[in-house]
């Protein structure tokens, strides 16, 4: 479904729930994960849903440190909502966008 990329962004995640803003004309992204160096389990840093429902430090898709996602369907980009699995602890995703 990848195309051209067309945007990037760098978001934090940490206790609170973060969401992405999708730009004009995406339909795709690849989302990569550059967990804190002082996490726990850099193997579950992070945990996320497409369906617009917040995740919480056990319930969601596993964000790993240096995993790639990619999300597919500009209404599943809308609803994307990821956090950290520990409260004190924020990580960087960086996201590349396509059309």
């Amino acid at each position: 479904m990848r195309s051209n990329a067309i945007s990037k962004a760098i978001i934090q995640i940490g206790n609170t729930v973060q969401g992405l803003t999708v730009p004009p004309g995406a339909v795709s992204c690849i989302i990569s994960m550059d967990a804190n160096d002082q996490v726990t389990n850099p193997l579950k840093a992070g945990r996320f849903w497409e369906t617009g429902d917040d995740p919480t430090t056990s319930e969601g898709m596993i964000l790993s440190d240096g995993g790639a996602y990619e999300i597919l369907g500009r209404k599943n980009m809308e609803n994307f909502k990821a956090t950290s699995t520990e409260a004190d602890k924020e990580h960087k995703l960086m996201i590349t966008f396509y059309d």
